[in-house]
């Protein structure tokens, strides 16, 4: 992994912001649900402006970067932190990659307009370590949300 890639990002996710997804989830769905507790406790002005992002990201082009993983992602400006809230789906969502698998785990990352960096070095950090299929195998399988983040968050 490239120096830039390794970050904590362990520092960004909290146990209460994973979801674990039923089989077939509608792609949709999965992203709108994680974006709404990606959000939880900012004022709703915010709330619905970052969902609308997302929304807006997603139609552009997916998220999805292969290996049963996507990294759906949006900037605002004023979010009071960044976030980075984490879906799995041991059976795949109803979504493919470029690959042609069937999406396992998303990564939605939040940040700040003016973090355009940050915003990258994440967007980094997360594609190194969704490249590795054992480690996606691993995060995916973990029943309990501290061990995903830290299967998921650990060089």
């Amino acid at each position: 992994m490239t120096p830039q890639c390794r970050i904590d990002i362990g520092r960004w996710l909290a146990p209460e912001r994973v979801i674990r997804f039923p089989a077939n989830t509608p792609r949709r769905n999965a992203v709108m649900e994680l974006a709404t507790v990606t959000v939880h406790g900012w004022d709703l002005e915010r709330q619905q402006a970052f969902i609308q992002a997302i929304i807006d990201r997603e139609n552009v082009a997916t998220t999805a970067i292969g290996c049963g993983a996507a990294i759906p992602h949006a900037r605002l400006a004023g979010l009071p932190e960044a976030r980075i809230s984490l879906g799995l789906c041991p059976e795949g969502l109803e979504w493919t990659g470029p690959d042609h698998q069937p999406v396992r785990i998303l990564t939605l990352i939040a940040t700040r307009d003016e973090d355009h960096a940050e915003h990258l070095r994440l967007l980094a950090a997360l594609a190194a370590r969704l490249r590795d299929t054992g480690r996606i195998q691993r995060t995916v399988a973990a029943t309990d949300p501290s061990l995903a983040i830290a299967l998921l968050a650990n060089d």
